[in-house]
């Protein structure tokens, strides 16, 4: 895809980090996921599933302005930053219009390719404060976007927030090798 990979985008995202606590407005972390990819790389093979992610690196890209980064977070997950995203609602517009981009078909060597994405954004703001938090964040909100449907956008909030700390302290508590009584 000819992306920055992970490294890359930490160390983005540090710097975004640093300007946010400077500058006081929130930095966006959209995380993207190509709806129901796994059949589809299972269906065409490695080298076909790697021009379909590179037209979508690609029309994401054109939607981009000048300073946001776009890097490859996974096999089928790309991570999308913007500085200085001005409120809430700016990074749901940032999102949407990134993860509607695919929406038309690709077309890649000759073949209409119909895919959607999911997103999840999150932003930097009091109680965040590591880049892990932020990436927890957003993949929360990843997960929400998938569990209603797919194919839309889901920003991190309060909401979510209550119900990720439900859910980890569940997941904790049940955790097999963990002890009680003790």
């Amino acid at each position: 895809t000819d992306l920055p990979n992970k490294v890359v985008l930490i160390d983005r995202l540090n710097h975004a980090f640093e300007r946010a606590a400077r500058s006081g407005q929130p930095t966006a972390l959209v995380i993207f996921d190509i709806d129901h990819f796994g059949p589809i790389f299972d269906a065409v093979g490695p080298d076909m599933a790697e021009r379909l992610l590179s037209a979508v690196a690609k029309r994401l890209q054109a939607n981009l302005r000048p300073g946001d980064t776009l890097a490859r977070a996974g096999d089928d997950e790309f991570a999308a930053v913007r500085d200085d995203i001005g409120d809430i609602r700016d990074a749901e517009r940032f999102a949407e219009r990134l993860r509607s981009c695919v929406d038309d078909p690709l077309v890649v060597d000759g073949v209409e390719w119909f895919l959607s994405l999911s997103a999840g954004v999150a932003l930097t703001q009091p109680g965040v404060t590591t880049i892990e938090g932020l990436f927890r964040n957003s993949t929360a909100a990843l997960d929400r976007a998938k569990e209603a449907g797919r194919g839309r956008s889901v920003v991190f909030g309060q909401a979510l927030k209550e119900t990720s700390k439900r859910r980890s302290t569940t997941r904790r508590s049940n955790h097999p090798l963990r002890t009680h009584g003790r």
